[in-house]
Protein backbone atom coordinates (compact mmCIF):
# COMPACT_ATOMS: atom_id res chain seq x y z
CA UNK A 1 0.00 0.00 0.00
CA UNK A 2 0.74 3.67 -0.56
CA UNK A 3 -0.27 7.04 -1.51
CA UNK A 4 -0.38 8.41 -5.53
CA UNK A 5 0.06 12.13 -5.42
CA UNK A 6 2.70 14.36 -7.53
CA UNK A 7 5.41 16.55 -5.74
CA UNK A 8 8.02 18.77 -6.60
CA UNK A 9 11.16 19.16 -4.09
CA UNK A 10 12.68 22.47 -4.11
CA UNK A 11 15.67 20.75 -6.06
CA UNK A 12 13.68 20.34 -8.66
CA UNK A 13 13.30 16.97 -8.52
CA UNK A 14 10.03 15.34 -8.61
CA UNK A 15 8.09 12.26 -7.75
CA UNK A 16 4.38 10.79 -7.15
CA UNK A 17 4.86 7.78 -4.93
CA UNK A 18 4.63 8.03 -1.13
CA UNK A 19 5.50 4.92 0.86
CA UNK A 20 5.50 4.80 5.05
CA UNK A 21 8.88 4.59 6.77
CA UNK A 22 10.36 4.13 10.12
CA UNK A 23 6.74 3.20 11.56
CA UNK A 24 6.56 3.24 15.89
CA UNK A 25 3.12 2.00 17.52
CA UNK A 26 3.10 2.51 21.19
CA UNK A 27 -0.16 0.77 22.31
CA UNK A 28 0.92 1.48 26.30
CA UNK A 29 1.51 5.10 24.74
CA UNK A 30 -1.56 5.55 22.91
CA UNK A 31 0.77 7.07 20.23
CA UNK A 32 2.03 6.30 16.92
CA UNK A 33 4.67 8.15 14.75
CA UNK A 34 5.44 7.77 11.06
CA UNK A 35 6.79 9.57 8.11
CA UNK A 36 5.92 9.52 4.28
CA UNK A 37 8.75 9.27 1.85
CA UNK A 38 8.92 10.59 -1.44
CA UNK A 39 9.82 8.25 -4.28
CA UNK A 40 9.99 8.88 -7.97
CA UNK A 41 7.34 6.24 -9.19
CA UNK A 42 6.82 2.64 -8.05
CA UNK A 43 9.64 1.01 -9.51
CA UNK A 44 12.46 3.24 -7.66
CA UNK A 45 10.92 2.17 -4.64
CA UNK A 46 10.81 -1.37 -4.85
CA UNK A 47 14.04 -1.47 -6.26
CA UNK A 48 15.61 0.70 -3.56
CA UNK A 49 13.14 1.11 -0.43
CA UNK A 50 15.91 3.40 2.07
CA UNK A 51 16.82 5.64 -0.77
CA UNK A 52 13.72 8.03 -1.23
CA UNK A 53 14.13 11.08 -2.79
CA UNK A 54 13.34 12.91 0.46
CA UNK A 55 11.34 12.20 3.43
CA UNK A 56 8.42 14.91 3.05
CA UNK A 57 6.02 14.26 6.09
CA UNK A 58 5.46 13.03 9.91
CA UNK A 59 2.42 11.87 10.52
CA UNK A 60 2.32 11.95 14.65
CA UNK A 61 -0.85 10.10 16.14
CA UNK A 62 -2.18 10.67 19.78
CA UNK A 63 -5.16 10.46 21.43
CA UNK A 64 -8.31 10.86 20.24
CA UNK A 65 -6.84 10.03 16.85
CA UNK A 66 -5.12 7.03 18.09
CA UNK A 67 -8.09 5.75 19.95
CA UNK A 68 -10.37 5.65 16.70
CA UNK A 69 -7.90 4.76 14.44
CA UNK A 70 -4.96 2.23 16.03
CA UNK A 71 -6.25 0.85 19.32
CA UNK A 72 -6.54 -2.33 19.01
CA UNK A 73 -10.71 -2.68 18.53
CA UNK A 74 -10.00 -0.08 15.72
CA UNK A 75 -7.27 -2.11 14.13
CA UNK A 76 -9.26 -5.69 14.91
CA UNK A 77 -12.51 -3.80 12.72
CA UNK A 78 -9.74 -2.94 10.23
CA UNK A 79 -7.98 -6.73 10.26
CA UNK A 80 -5.43 -5.32 11.94
CA UNK A 81 -4.18 -3.35 9.46
CA UNK A 82 -1.64 -0.62 10.80
CA UNK A 83 -0.59 0.59 7.83
CA UNK A 84 -3.49 0.85 6.25
CA UNK A 85 -5.05 3.10 8.98
CA UNK A 86 -2.14 5.20 9.01
CA UNK A 87 -2.42 6.10 5.93
CA UNK A 88 -6.18 7.21 6.36
CA UNK A 89 -4.96 8.83 9.02
CA UNK A 90 -2.60 11.09 6.58
CA UNK A 91 -5.12 11.53 4.52
CA UNK A 92 -8.15 12.66 6.79
CA UNK A 93 -6.29 14.01 9.84
CA UNK A 94 -4.45 17.43 8.73
CA UNK A 95 -3.76 17.94 12.33
CA UNK A 96 -1.35 14.84 12.85
CA UNK A 97 0.72 15.91 9.46
CA UNK A 98 3.53 18.11 9.90
CA UNK A 99 5.22 18.24 6.42
CA UNK A 100 9.14 18.39 6.76
CA UNK A 101 12.08 19.43 4.76
CA UNK A 102 10.66 22.63 3.49
CA UNK A 103 8.67 20.99 0.87
CA UNK A 104 5.58 22.09 -0.58
CA UNK A 105 3.07 19.41 -0.28
CA UNK A 106 -0.25 19.31 -2.00
CA UNK A 107 -3.79 18.60 0.03
CA UNK A 108 -2.55 14.73 0.97
CA UNK A 109 -6.49 14.08 0.89
CA UNK A 110 -6.16 14.18 -2.79
CA UNK A 111 -3.62 11.56 -2.97
CA UNK A 112 -4.77 8.31 -4.59
CA UNK A 113 -4.56 4.88 -2.37
CA UNK A 114 -2.11 2.50 -4.77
Amino acid sequence: MALKLSITLQNGASGDYLRLVNVEWDRNLNSALAYLALYLNKAQADAAPAHPLALVAQINVRAPVFHQHLSNAALAATNHNLLAQIYEIAKTQPGCVRIINSVSVPDLAQAEDV
